[in-house]
């Protein structure tokens, strides 16, 4: 037989299995009769309720079959991945425990910095995540630079520099827990492209640097030196603005799950905000963060902008994104207000007063 049941408040419900899928009914008077969406999440909910001790245990064999890290770096490194494991949504973490099985890391790490010659440093770009083989890369450079920070702000001690290195290695995890490749397609927390496809549309790096960063801060907040380390401040601030505006949960769950921008537009259309409004707002969001990359960027070292000589003096892609933004605030709002939900409003208003450009 092919059915199970379970009597919960006194209400039978009935599991059929059929087709290598579960449909789940309640029984009265010996009819079947489907479940409404408040029931439905109640039975799962039940059903799920101990996932976290199995995903303890999960990311602990996980990670015990992973070939590519020695021993010693995993005892370094599970503290954060524990953490990060913890904060991804459930039903989100399929990515994360995928890439964990056959990440590479290479850490760079050396309490004596002397093997490390200029040239080294000038060739080595920042740390980075590559999804194409999976490996995550911390660059010399960056721990060059961060004794420099440290000496610069008489912070030479350990706590200083392992939260210094330990923001950058998350935020390079938080990459690797929301990144996965399909044939020619590479799906980067907000961000897509195709290797067989230039449309740009998709591209939402700003947007993927600037949420990565703001979870990558979450992990530090109350430490001594909480905000020093926080990269991608425009971003993180745009980041944080969708969010009082859609949400915690929707922002992660579409960051981790591999959803891209959809699920955020289909939101903000739900506020009344147009198509053609929410494909401007994230245009904005990437043009801001691409002109100002390329104005912060050594131009002279790589031949890509070399072909042409230019000079941005102005642009105005952050106003046009922080406006639009600002008309799905002010309808949050008012639904709220209609809501009753005044205190929410308070609360609200308080966090995106300091989050605003």
């Amino acid at each position: 037989m092919n059915n199970s049941y379970i009597v919960i408040n006194d209400i039978k419900y009935v599991f059929k299995y059929e087709n290598k899928s579960t449909k789940i009914y309640k029984e009265i008077n010996n009819e079947l009769i489907s479940l409404t969406d408040d029931e439905h999440n109640m039975i799962t909910s039940i059903l799920n309720s101990n996932k976290g001790t199995r995903y303890y245990k999960k990311i602990d064999s996980i990670i015990a079959r992973n070939k590519n890290i020695s021993d010693e770096k995993k005892q370094s490194i599970f503290p954060y991945l524990k953490w990060l494991e913890g904060i991804i949504p459930d039903g989100c973490k399929k990515i994360f425990y995928n890439n964990l099985e056959t990440v590479k890391i290479e850490f760079n790490l050396d309490n004596n910095l002397s093997h490390i010659s200029n040239k080294d440093i000038e060739d080595d770009s920042y740390s980075y995540f590559d999804v194409y083989d999976n490996t995550l890369h911390i660059s010399k450079k960056f721990i060059v630079d961060a004794f420099k920070r440290a000496k610069y702000l008489d912070e030479v001690n350990i706590d200083y520099l392992e939260q210094d290195y330990g923001a950058e290695f998350l935020h390079e995890l938080i990459h690797m827990a929301s990144s996965y490749k399909k044939e020619k397609e590479f799906f980067i927390g907000f961000d897509y492209y195709c290797k067989d496809n230039d449309d740009s549309s998709l591209e939402n790096r700003g947007l993927t640097e600037g949420l990565t960063e703001f979870i990558s801060s979450e992990k530090f907040k109350g430490n001594k030196y909480s905000g020093r380390f926080v990269s991608y401040f425009k971003e993180v601030q745009l980041a944080k603005q969708l969010m009082l505006i859609l949400g915690k949960d929707v922002m992660y769950e579409s960051f981790f799950r591999g959803d891209g921008i959809f699920p955020l537009e289909f939101e903000l259309n739900k506020l009344g905000i147009s198509y053609d409004e929410t494909y401007a707002l994230f245009r904005n969001i990437e043009n801001n963060f691409t002109v100002n990359t390329l104005n912060d960027v050594d131009r002279t070292k790589y031949n890509t902008y070399n072909s042409f000589d230019y000079n941005i003096k102005e642009q105005n892609f952050l106003a046009n994104a922080q406006d639009i933004l600002l008309t799905a605030l002010e309808q949050k709002l008012y639904i709220l207000e209609q809501e009753g939900n005044i205190e929410e409003i308070y609360n609200i208003l308080e966090e995106y007063k300091d989050s605003i450009i």
